[in-house]
């Protein structure tokens, strides 16, 4: 799997919006969380964030990929997508998508 600057600049986008989306639901719960709701969770987005900012795109990276913390980052992507698909370009989409089918295969 290739991280390029289109997955790695998209990818990171969903992390920020999904951070800022539990942040929300934090401050709107509390610490009386729903059972969906793990405030760990924006720690992890964040960690993500940084792991994608330190990336190479020129180095394939794959030790990541069955992780916990991985599988909820595609998660997030899938939903970004989804909600984003008119704001993005048949390139990012192209790319997104044969990133995805890649994962799918790597993963155990």
């Amino acid at each position: 799997m290739k991280y390029t600057p289109t997955i790695i600049r998209h990818f990171t986008a969903a992390m920020k919006l999904e951070i800022a989306r539990l942040k929300k639901v934090h401050a709107r719960v509390g610490d009386d969380w729903p059972a969906w709701f793990d405030p760990n969770d924006i720690f992890m987005y964040e960690q993500m964030v940084e792991w994608l900012a330190q990336l190479d795109p020129e180095e394939p990276e794959d030790d990541a990929v069955n992780s916990k913390p991985y599988a909820f980052m595609m998660e997030v992507v899938e939903r970004y997508v989804q909600e984003h698909r008119d704001a993005l370009t048949d390139h990012d989409i192209n790319e997104i998508t044969s990133f995805w089918k890649d994962y799918n295969e790597k993963k155990a």
